[in-house]
């Protein structure tokens, strides 16, 4: 039997994609007959730490002085506890203040901490602020905050002393003069 040259060009167009079909069959054929082997890493997991912190106010605040003179004075304290399981620095700064007043310009602060237990009439409390009510009332955030320090990974407290004074220096611009603001201690991870 003889072919035509126009279906020996037909039989030649099927034969070459014919061809390249038929020998990847065989070589994707070959390559699963090739020694394997694998290993696996099962059961990996992840779970996030936490930031925690306290104090032991009872939701009660330090400070309600109503009547207050030159001359008077009030040192209160509390403590902070880290139950955090992440590496935090907290700091102390202050938010819903009242705005500046007469009264929260000559009002003076002081702030210092202590390792948890000590006594708050004990000298051992390191300083972290003192100034005016007003100066205070500028450390608005974290950052800006006072004192710091690091919780580590375990339960750890510190006792925080907290004093006011009206000086008997303070000008009749204090009298009848109010002044208010929120602590706030915040914890905030490394």
């Amino acid at each position: 039997m003889h072919l035509s040259a126009q279906h020996s060009r037909l039989a030649a167009w099927i034969a070459v994609p014919l061809a390249v079909v038929l020998s990847g069959t065989v070589i994707g054929t070959a390559s699963y007959a090739a020694f394997s082997d694998s290993t696996e890493n099962a059961g990996n997991t992840w779970a996030s730490g936490k930031v925690e912190l306290t104090d032991d106010d009872a939701g009660v605040a330090l400070f309600d002085a109503t009547g207050i003179a030159p001359g008077q004075s009030e040192t209160k304290c509390l403590t902070v506890t880290s139950a955090s399981t992440v590496d935090s620095t907290v700091t102390m700064y202050v938010k819903d203040s009242s705005t500046a007043s007469p009264l929260s310009d000559q009002l003076q602060m002081t702030v210092s901490t202590a390792a948890a237990g000590t006594d708050c009439a004990a000298t051992s409390f390191t300083p972290d602020f003192s100034g005016s009510l007003s100066q205070l009332m500028q450390k608005t955030d974290h950052g800006a905050g006072i004192g710091g320090w690091d919780t580590g990974t375990t339960t750890s407290s510190h006792v925080v002393k907290i004093g006011w004074e009206l000086p008997t220096t303070a000008d009749n611009t204090a009298q009848d003069a109010t002044a208010a603001t929120t602590f706030v201690w915040e914890a905030v991870s490394k």
